[in-house]
């Protein structure tokens, strides 16, 4: 979910995307806070220079610059994390707006 500030940033850089709005009560404090849900695609962008534990989970996370494509906002396909994936341009955008609760790690793209 994200703040309803954000939508048109996402929307400019992923065009086309489905947004649903939530709003969240609180009822001992009679407050609301509205918020937008959005469908992201799955992408299979994970890169064969990917590094995976025995168990299968993912140990280094590599991406795929050409499965990547022109996507700026995504959720990896498969038995990775289901984080979204963000551009580090979207990335940039969103963190000029000093957003709150949200945190970004960096993934390598080859």
């Amino acid at each position: 979910m994200f703040d309803e500030r954000f939508r048109d940033i996402l929307e400019a850089y992923e065009p086309g995307l489905f947004f649903q709005d939530v709003v969240l009560i609180h009822k001992e404090n009679a407050l609301q806070f509205q918020y937008v849900h959005t469908l992201m695609e799955q992408v299979d962008a994970a890169s064969d220079k990917t590094e995976y534990y025995p168990n299968g989970t993912v140990k280094r996370l590599v991406l795929d610059h050409e499965k990547i494509g022109r996507h700026h906002l995504f959720l990896l396909n498969g038995n990775h994390r289901k984080d979204p994936v963000v551009s580090l341009a979207l990335a940039e955008s969103l963190l000029r707006r000093r957003p709150a609760g949200i945190c970004f790690e960096e993934v390598e793209v080859e």
